[in-house]
């Protein structure tokens, strides 16, 4: 019995000594888990961090960008909105000025045939004018290849070349649009506060 008593405690010694190194493995093991487990939860926060951070950067640099759009809209409107007030002044100035200078009006509206009939090929012209351009049509009857017409529709001349195929639009609305057109920039440039 004594060596029954013996081999048990010897066998007891070994279970022992192994559960202790089997419980010594399972906390090395579970420490080692526990560091990657945290290890893996700190990368995935850093990770996260700098996805949010990329994120809030995108987002900032968007709202930047469509705040510097929409002021550079509202600029634009505004900017517009003072070349649509410059023009309708210059027409309502002309229109004074035909009514009040109509020898200066005149002497406008001649530049602006001469201009017209410029461009358009040599022969006869048929020129309609519109109301308070009566002293014009005087001097242009005495014109060789020249026909006047008064015309009420408008506010300025039309000239017509080969029976109105061609002409040339003088109305103080359309010369008033190309000149915006042609001067658009230089007037943007003016408003903006540069030099043109």
């Amino acid at each position: 019995m004594a060596l029954e008593s013996t081999l048990r405690q010897e066998l007891e010694k070994e279970i022992e000594a192994e559960a202790d190194a089997i419980r010594q493995r399972a906390e090395k093991q579970g420490e080692a888990l526990v560091a990657e487990a945290e290890r893996w939860a700190r990368e995935r926060s850093e990770e996260e961090d700098r996805r949010l951070d990329q994120e809030c950067e995108l987002l900032s640099r968007r709202t930047l960008a469509r705040t510097d759009l929409e002021q550079r809209n509202a600029l634009l409107r505004l900017k517009r909105q003072e070349l649509d007030r410059i023009f309708h002044l210059a027409a309502a100035k002309l229109t004074e000025m035909q009514k009040s200078d109509a020898e200066g009006f005149c002497g406008l509206m001649t530049g602006v045939f001469d201009s017209c009939r410029g461009l358009l090929p040599k022969g006869p012209v048929r020129v309609r004018l519109g109301p308070g351009l009566e002293k014009l049509g005087e001097r242009l009857a005495d014109r060789e290849d020249v026909t006047v017409e008064p015309d009420g529709e408008f506010f300025g001349l039309v000239i017509e070349a080969e029976q109105g195929r061609l002409y040339c639009d003088g109305t103080i609305p359309q010369l008033l649009q190309r000149l915006r057109r042609e001067r658009e920039a230089d007037l943007e440039e003016f408003l903006s506060g540069g030099t043109s």
